[in-house]
């Protein structure tokens, strides 16, 4: 999934709301980055946006990984062809 027009948003979940913690190029290169991110609490979570650049969503899927408390969303975008 390491398309050039995709971007990776970190975001972390918590308490106190969510709050974005880094932009990556690839989905390997997060998590990478997140390795050594400490999650406090049971509630709290990172979320993977798998967005393509320059575009806006008009809605997402989410899927999560529990071991790791990773909530990935798969952005949709219009169909261009049915515009």
């Amino acid at each position: 999934m390491n398309n050039n027009d995709e971007a990776i948003i970190v975001s972390h979940m918590g308490w106190d709301g969510t709050r974005i913690v880094g932009l990556f190029s690839s989905r390997e290169e997060a998590i990478e980055a997140v390795a050594d991110f400490k999650l406090n609490s049971e509630k709290e979570s990172l979320i993977f946006d798998i967005m393509r650049v320059g575009k806006l969503s008009k809605s997402c899927m989410a899927e999560q990984s529990g071991k790791a408390r990773i909530i990935e969303r798969h952005h949709i975008y219009k169909d261009p062809l049915k515009a």
